[in-house]
């Protein structure tokens, strides 16, 4: 089968060259005439065991004039026949154009592939001959916020094809086939049963995602969908094409070794928006009784129930690649139990930003949260506003919702994760200059924090370090600045590595950075380098080489003073040094590291401007 799947993986390749700016998606929306056109190549699909009167019932996108499909696999999953239909106009029911045959389906990422191959009588149409209206612009990216159009036949639209817009609410990054990329978004918008395996497309009408429905519905009011992108999708059938999937269908035994038996059993991809359909249907795996259920090679979460659908086992993250055999009672095959662990981390810190267009400005903070082993279960992530003295930033001039059991400033959200291993990038929490005490004058030193937990009413125990910020609250009569009369960028543009430096003459490793300073002439400015592990906790340093190197809580770093010259200064390619010898003893092996840059006036209470995050290795 990949001989034949090399078309259709050229064909993503060819689609995934648009890539819009979000600049300009904000500035276009789908036209009626551009929802009518993508509409043509949005598709009804009938779901059907030949000779049975079950039919399911899904969405798909026509992707290339010849009549190839993409499509969920769970719209597709337990069914050999595939009725196609098109809406002609808008308003009208759609119509059959054909039946199309499976080409191949990735059930670890609810994926599939359709191609139509006979007309609506069942003749056989010669391949290549059709010439469908389709979507063949793609985006690879997206983010927090920007607008999106649903595109499918829910099963509340009687048939007819349902619009829907809303925003992308959270990214969610995981692990497929060991690239990290978004593996799914969500959304406001409206999806509902139907919709899955349909179209989603951003302002410039490109193709986005593939909507699905999300396990638990109930949790969401029906309100929060999710998205398997495009780019997951580009992942999956890239490494098909490598040899990295195998089209060969690995296998899993379920051995009953128990006194009671087995009436369901559920097998999901760890990567699926839901548990699927029960894999017994009217067989019973009684005592003693075992089991084969041949699967595509991937990672799978399995629920074993008795005949009340009463869970009897979990397993969780089973990688499936050739024949693997699970016993119940859970015995010595079983895998162990995903570790739980949370995380989050504040990466940046933005001034005067308005949430709304023309609306009032405050203060975004952007944060990395990472949840392990807590796929459906809600977690809560926030962030906690402190006085430079580490007391609570009254939120007197907050609704009580933002206000912490302290009386604190406090911004909160609750998060879904949908994979074992979720990771939300720059998720940020908003605080207007408004919600800030009364009184403050001139230029106030805060401190901000991170914390998460399971949302189950207990304390958020995972807090990330403190991260200071400054705001120029202007003259006691001008109230909350909105503007900053100092400004700093930093960026890191290179790492040398075996070189000297200036301090010292030991070999070690030169960071290179860009920076600008703005209104402060004439103001000593510090500048610093900051080293941290792969899971965000800082690299410590080795006083026994040289303290210079340390930090007040023994903490790997070197800074530096300079002074702008001119009121808009800029410094080219300067480096720091840092020994190989200034780095932890005791490490072994390969140690994944990141350096961040950050700056700001010598003096204030910590570094309120920092850039992105540089990813090196050391090795030891």
């Amino acid at each position: 089968m990949r001989r034949g799947l090399t078309v259709f993986l050229l064909l993503l390749l060819s689609l995934a060259v648009g890539v819009g700016s979000t600049a300009a998606q904000e500035n276009f929306g789908l036209t009626a005439a551009d929802i009518a056109r993508i509409s043509q190549s949005v598709v009804y699909i009938e779901a059907y065991t030949e000779g049975s009167n079950d039919i399911g019932i899904g969405s798909g996108t026509i992707v290339d004039p010849s009549g190839i499909i993409y499509t969920n696999h769970h719209v597709i999953e337990g069914a050999d026949q595939y009725l196609v239909y098109v809406t002609r106009d808008v308003g009208e029911l759609p119509e059959p154009i054909g039946f199309a045959s499976l080409v191949q389906d990735f059930r670890d990422v609810d994926f599939a592939i359709l191609q139509i191959d006979r007309d609506p009588d069942g003749n056989p149409i010669p391949v290549g001959s059709l010439n469908l209206p389709s979507l063949q612009d793609a985006a690879r990216e997206t983010t927090l916020g920007e607008r999106i159009w649903v595109f499918g036949y829910p099963g509340v639209g009687d048939g007819y094809l349902v619009v829907t817009q809303g925003s992308i609410t959270s990214v969610e990054n995981a692990n497929l086939f060991d690239q990290r990329v978004p593996a799914w978004y969500r959304t406001d918008a409206e999806i509902s049963p139907g919709n899955s395996g349909g179209l989603v497309v951003n302002g410039l009408g490109q193709f986005l995602g593939i909507p699905t429905m999300v396990r638990s519905e109930e949790r969401t009011l029906g309100r929060l969908g999710g998205v398997l992108p495009f780019i997951a999708v580009e992942t999956v059938l890239t490494a098909f094409e490598s040899g990295i999937v195998s089209a060969t269908s690995a296998e899993l035994v379920i051995q009953n070794n128990a006194n009671e038996n087995i009436c369901y059993l559920y097998i999901s991809p760890v990567t699926s928006s839901s548990w699927g359909n029960d894999q017994l249907g009217e067989r019973v795996l009684e005592a003693g009784d075992s089991l084969r259920f041949p699967l595509e090679p991937g990672d799978y979460d399995i629920s074993m129930r008795d005949c009340d659908n009463e869970e009897l086992a979990q397993v969780r993250s089973q990688s499936i690649t050739d024949t693997v055999t699970l016993t119940y009672p859970l015995g010595d095959t079983s895998p162990s139990i995903v570790a739980q662990s949370l995380s989050i981390e504040i990466t940046n810190i933005e001034y005067d930003v308005a949430v709304d267009e023309g609306g009032e400005t405050g203060v975004r903070v952007y944060t990395h949260i990472k949840a392990i082993g807590y796929r459906d279960q809600e977690i809560v992530a926030g962030v906690f506003y402190y006085n430079a003295d580490g007391t609570p930033v009254s939120c007197e001039n907050m609704s009580r919702e933002y206000c912490s059991p302290q009386d604190g400033i406090t911004v909160q959200a609750v998060l879904t994760p949908s994979f074992d291993d979720t990771e939300w990038e720059e998720y940020w929490f908003w605080v207007p200059y408004s919600g800030f005490p009364d009184g403050l004058n001139g230029t106030v030193d805060f401190t901000v924090q991170g914390n998460v937990g399971p949302n189950d009413n207990s304390t958020l125990n995972n807090p990330s370090i403190l991260e200071p910020f400054s705001v120029d609250f202007g003259s006691s009569s001008g109230g909350p600045s909105t503007t900053n009369a100092q400004d700093f960028t930093i960026e890191i543009t290179t790492m040398e590595f075996d070189t000297t430096g200036d301090y010292s003459s030991a070999q070690g490793i030169r960071t290179y950075t860009d920076f600008t300073v703005t209104g402060a002439e004439g103001v000593p400015v510090r500048v610093a380098l900051f080293f941290y592990y792969e899971d965000g906790s800082l690299v410590e340093c080795d006083p026994t080489f040289d303290d210079y190197y340390c930090g007040n809580n023994g903490e790997l770093t070197v800074q530096e003073i300079v002074t702008p010259n001119f009121p808009s200064s800029q410094w080219t390619d300067y480096w720091m040094h840092v020994p190989y010898q200034a780095f932890p003893k005791g490490l072994t092996g390969t140690i994944p590291v990141r350096v961040r840059a950050l700056i700001d006036r010598d003096g204030a209470s910590g570094f309120n401007h920092r850039s992105d995050f540089y990813n090196f290795e050391l090795y030891y």
